[in-house]
């Protein structure tokens, strides 16, 4: 099943790309504050 979102193509695939690398960040710093927490008590 195709989207039609208005965003071509390869446009939307490179704000696919900026996304995963966003989230995989994001969730990096969760799991290092979380263990930081942890390490504190």
């Amino acid at each position: 099943m195709k989207s039609n979102i208005g965003i071509e193509e390869k446009n939307r695939k490179a704000v696919v790309e900026h996304l995963k690398t966003l989230l995989a960040n994001e969730f990096v710093l969760n799991l290092k504050t979380r263990n930081a927490h942890w390490n504190v008590i």
